[in-house]
This record gives structure tokens, sequence and C-alpha cells, in this order.
């Protein structure tokens, strides 16, 4: 699970001998992106102090022992530093869970710091034993929720290129989602004839995905296709039900505890396809795939 930096962390603070006095040094703690189920700083130092024996912290004190934890990919990292009182790090080590178990992370950065701000106390007291017995619990990832809303460019889904809006929920449980989303398109119109015919998409679409801050998705679309004529004879307003099926590539980034970035990109196969006719002269029919892509808001919410 961990990996060392070239310089162990194991390093006493400023060389302090085996006394009575223990050394210590300020805690200073971060979470990123992805490791917001994790332990807060509080429930760290609780972890060390009971590890220890004694709370070894002292925001007064010159050295610091910098912790943070994120995910990276699709494990968590998390990374503890040893700096003295210039800010010069004294030393470093990495911790990665492939399993993103938060409480794996939190016993070994504890270890990791006791050693670090005290080790011979470290070495002397024994880990405190468990507070409950072992159990086969089974545990579930926490069920969070989003919104989103944002904007799309289209081509293929009606007679020529254009824009539309989305809006959506999300029910997000570790790497997968599944979402419900709406979309609306401006009518896009083209040329036939002396006169004109137009059309736009109304769509609702089911989301499953997989992944964290890039992630796939796979697009089951419903709608209707609405179109009409201008200045053409015999043109009349009509509005075809249309099913399609396809896929999403998104990546998302943070811009606060409750608030993200999406940028997306959709390919969508229509089941079937659809023809608009003029009479009986056939003006368009829908591509073997249509292209989508769009940005959006994401907020998050309990």
């Amino acid at each position: 699970m961990q990996r060392s930096s070239p310089l162990l962390l194991a390093l006493v603070l400023c060389a302090a001998p085996a006394t009575a006095e223990p050394a210590v040094a300020r805690f200073v703690y971060t979470s990123g992106a992805g490791a917001e189920r994790c332990p807060d700083a509080e429930a760290i130092r609780s972890a060390v102090a009971a590890r220890l024996g004694h709370d070894p912290f002292d925001d007064r004190a010159d050295a610091v022992v910098m912790a943070e934890v994120e995910q990276v990919d699709d494990h968590l990292r998390a990374r503890v530093r040893l700096a003295d009182r210039v800010g010069g790090v004294r030393g470093e080590r990495d911790f990665v869970s492939q399993q993103s178990d938060c409480a794996e992370l939190t016993s070994a950065m504890a270890l990791a710091i006791s050693i670090a701000v005290d080790p011979v106390h470290a070495a002397l007291t024994p880990p405190p034993p468990p507070t409950a017995p072992v159990a086969s619990v089974e545990t579930r990832e926490a069920i969070t929720f989003s919104a989103t809303l944002g904007g799309l460019g289209a081509l293929g889904a009606s007679v020529g290129a254009n824009a539309g809006a989305t809006l959506g929920l999300r029910a997000t449980s570790g790497h997968t989602s599944l979402a419900v989303e709406g979309r609306l398109d401006l009518p896009a119109a083209s040329s036939v004839g002396g006169g004109t015919i137009s059309s736009n998409l109304l769509a609702a679409s089911l989301l499953p995905c997989y992944g964290s801050a890039f992630s796939l998705c796979g697009i089951f679309m419903a709608g209707v296709l609405q179109s009409r004529g201008k200045n053409l004879v015999d043109a009349r307003d009509a509005s075809t039900r249309t099913f399609a099926a396809g896929a999403r590539a998104q990546f998302e980034w943070p811009l606060g505890d409750t608030i993200a970035a999406r940028l997306h990109a959709d390919l969508v196969a229509p089941l079937s396809r659809t023809r608009l006719l003029v009479g009986s002269t056939e003006v368009w029919i829908s591509p073997a795939l249509s292209v989508a892509a769009g940005a959006a808001v994401v907020l998050r919410f309990e």
C-alpha cells in the first residue's frame, strides 16, 4: 500500500533525545477532491494521541507535520511531510490505497506521524486495542446527489447544427453514478425547394457512469423530434418519437466544496432512422450517428 521517498519520515524532531518530555509539533491537514469521506484533522490527531498515549501537537511549536489526502485517478493517496521551523522538508512519505480505503490510510498515517513526532513513545507504547471485536460487517459507500445545468452544441440530431440546454439529476456512490437528464434543442433550419424545414429535439436520457474526475457513461435516450415546414407546398408540422443509444465521455473538476464544472462529448446512434417528407419527397433522413459536446455546472448536495 505504501511507498517511501528517499528521505525516511522516521526522523526525530529537532534531534530530540529520549527524554521524559515528549516532542511537539504543529499539525496541518488538508483534504483534497475525492477525499471528502475520509476522517478529518481531529480524527487523525486523536488516532495519533491514542497510539502515543498523549497529545503530541502544539500550535505554537516550530516544527510542522503536514498531512494531506486526495484522490488520484482511481485510488486514494496520503502524503505526510516533516518540516523544520524555516519550512525545509526533512522527511516525506506517501501511502496509496488502491481500494480507496480511508480507514487504512488513517491507520498508516497515524503510525508514521507518531514515529515522526515522538519516536521514543511510539516504540514503547503498543498500538491502541480495537474498541470492539472485529466483525464481518458490510460497508456501503455513501450516496451523494447532484444537479446539473448546462448547454450543448449538436450535429445530426436535427436538420442542421443546433444548440440546446440540459438539466439533470445524479446519484453517486463510489465510482459509479446514475443520472437522469433532460435535453431541449433549439430549432435548426435548412433550405428546401424555395422554402425551409426546421426541427428540434426534446428528449430525456438515462446515463449510468463509471469513473471519478474522468468518467465514461452509457446513454439511453427517448424523445420527440418536432419538425415543421415553411413556404412549401403540402408541408405539415409533425412530431416523431425517436429512441437512441450511445456513449459519453466527461471530465469534471471541483470549483469549491459543493460546485464543479463539467465538459462532455456524446456519440449517439438512433435505433430507427427518422425521415422528413414534403409531400412524397424525402427532404431529410437522420444520420447513423449524431454528436454533441457541452459544458455544465454541477451542484452537489446531501
